[in-house]
């Protein structure tokens, strides 16, 4: 902290290079794992100097997860990454995968505010479905810490309460959560 204060502008030139280095490093990770499932991309969607505009409606899921990282105008961000979520909709059948992906795509688009709101204006149905896809996994991630919670203190859930766990809501969850920090029995929590 010291250094920073002392040393602002070699600290800003570090920070930004363990910025741009951890990209990388995400970037390199995620080519790893497209490259294990669908094959090699090809060496011109690789080049920075590739336009993105020439990859639009590519089947190649690889080209268009890259579509943030071609060459484009500033003009274009809002396309050039709308044409990446309907590419990642459109060729990745998984959702855990396709939630995984857009969170390549958002760190490469750098979208301003002001782009992601004309992103959701423009892009209505993609957005839905992004937003669906990010609601359905957090809800999940709440059913499992529930699930944990009732565990750890009562004992393995019967099939009734996991289909319960299930099929909730993300308020009723939340709900049931807060009572499962308090209740003495299981009743306790879904009395309703």
């Amino acid at each position: 902290m010291i250094y920073q204060q002392e040393h602002a502008p070699e600290a800003a030139a570090i920070s930004g290079f363990a910025e741009r280095f951890l990209r990388q490093g995400e970037a390199r990770l995620l080519r790893q794992l497209l490259t294990k499932r669908f094959g090699e991309p090809s060496e011109s969607i690789e080049k920075r100097d590739v336009r993105g505009r020439d990859h639009f409606g590519s089947p190649n899921l690889i080209a268009r997860l890259n579509l943030p990282n071609m060459r484009h105008p500033r003009s274009e961000r809002v396309a050039v990454y709308a044409e990446a979520v309907r590419g990642l909709l459109e060729l990745e059948p998984d959702p855990e995968r396709q939630l995984k992906y857009l969170d390549f795509v958002d760190i490469y688009a750098h979208l301003s505010e002001e782009e992601r709101m004309i992103y959701q204006q423009e892009h209505a149905p993609e957005a839905a479905a992004i937003s669906g896809f990010a609601e359905r996994f957090l809800r999940q991630g709440e059913a499992r810490l529930l699930r944990q919670l009732l565990t750890k203190r009562f004992g393995k859930p019967s099939e009734l309460i996991e289909r319960r766990l299930e099929t909730a809501d993300a308020e009723t969850l939340a709900i049931w959560f807060d009572r499962a920090l308090e209740a003495q029995a299981l009743e306790d929590i879904f009395c309703d």
